[in-house]
């Protein structure tokens, strides 16, 4: 499983088990179906990890006290730096079989080209 958060304070959203509180049930009635259903599963097994599931791969925007940045790209659309490098990156690595490590290191780097002042280019 693969949580992407693009958005400030991210790396802090990415923890369980917890619903954010602006999802309106009504309008993803699928999605929260399929929560309540895996839900008391996951609970009974303890793969809550404290800090955050470890089988979980989290991609955020932003360390838990720091901001997502957004900008004007090339192709006059605006998105997340996060988002266009992500993107980017995946585009040109399709079918090259490259682990999330490595994909995410071609992400801090062109997150460095595009937005030297975003701060989040650690990989771990």
């Amino acid at each position: 499983m693969t949580i992407i958060l693009d958005c400030c304070h991210a790396a802090h959203m990415a923890r369980g088990p917890t619903s954010v509180k602006t999802i309106d049930p009504n309008n993803y009635r699928h999605v929260m179906s399929h929560i309540k259903k895996i839900l008391p599963g996951l609970l009974s097994r303890n793969d809550w990890h404290y800090e955050r599931n470890p089988y979980v791969i989290s991609v955020v925007g932003a360390a838990i006290s720091e901001s997502a940045f957004e900008k004007q790209f090339e192709n006059g659309e605006s998105m997340g730096v996060l988002t266009e490098g992500l993107s980017d990156t995946l585009r040109a690595s399709v079918d090259s079989g490259l682990s999330w490590r490595d994909v995410m290191r071609r992400v801090r780097d062109r997150m460095s080209r595009t937005c030297p002042e975003h701060r989040s280019t650690k990989t771990t």
